[in-house]
C-alpha cells in the first residue's frame, strides 16, 4: 500500500471527528457570529462574509446543523488529503508528507472550528486549497550549469568577473 502512513494517520482523525459529532450534537454555536450566519444575511457587509451564509442557505433544505458540521469536518479531511498529494507530487516520501499534514488532522483548535457554525473552517479550506491548486502545476526551477559560475562571480579573476551566459 503506497499511502499506508496517510491511512494510519487518517483513521484516528476520522474517529476524533466522529466523537465530536456524536459528543456535541448538532453543532457549537458561537454567540457573536453563528446566529448572524444562520439568519441568512446574504447581503454583502463589512463585518461578516456573506459567502458562508450562502453555504448555509444552500444546506438549509436539509434542516440539519449536523450536516453543516459533518461537511466542514469532511472539507478539512479532504484538504489534508489534497495537501498530502501536493507534497507527494513535490517529491516527499509518504511518511514525510503525512508528518506535515498531521497537525491539520489533530489540532484541537481546528477540530473546534470545524464543529462550530463559523466561517473559519471553510475559509481555511478555501485559501489553503487555492494555494495548493496554484502551486500544483508550478515546477521548481532546475539548476543550470552556469549557476555555479555566476555565483562565484565576485571571486573570479579579472575586472568584470566570470562571463557566463545565463
Amino acid at each position: 500500500m503506497a499511502h499506508r502512513a496517510l491511512v494510519i494517520a487518517l483513521l484516528p482523525a476520522i474517529g476524533l471527528r466522529a466523537l465530536a459529532v456524536l459528543g456535541f450534537p448538532p453543532a457549537i454555536l458561537f454567540y457573536g457570529d453563528s446566529f448572524a450566519f444562520l439568519r441568512e444575511e446574504l447581503t454583502p457587509g463589512t463585518t461578516r462574509p456573506s459567502g458562508y451564509s450562502l453555504l448555509l442557505a444552500l444546506l438549509r433544505p436539509a434542516h440539519s446543523l449536523t450536516l453543516v458540521t459533518v461537511l466542514q469536518h469532511l472539507l478539512v479531511l479532504g484538504l489534508a488529503v489534497g495537501l498530502y498529494a501536493l507534497l507527494r507530487r513535490r517529491g516527499l516520501p509518504g511518511w514525510g508528507a503525512t508528518l506535515l499534514v498531521t497537525p491539520l488532522l489533530y489540532d484541537e483548535f481546528m477540530l473546534l472550528l470545524e464543529h462550530m457554525i463559523m466561517a473559519d473552517a471553510v475559509f481555511i479550506v478555501l485559501v489553503a486549497g487555492a494555494v495548493a491548486l496554484i502551486t500544483w502545476r508550478v515546477t521548481p526551477p532546475r539548476p543550470r550549469p552556469s549557476a555555479g559560475c555566476c555565483s562565484a562571480w565576485p571571486a573570479s579573476p579579472g575586472p568584470w568577473g566570470c562571463r557566463c551566459s545565463s
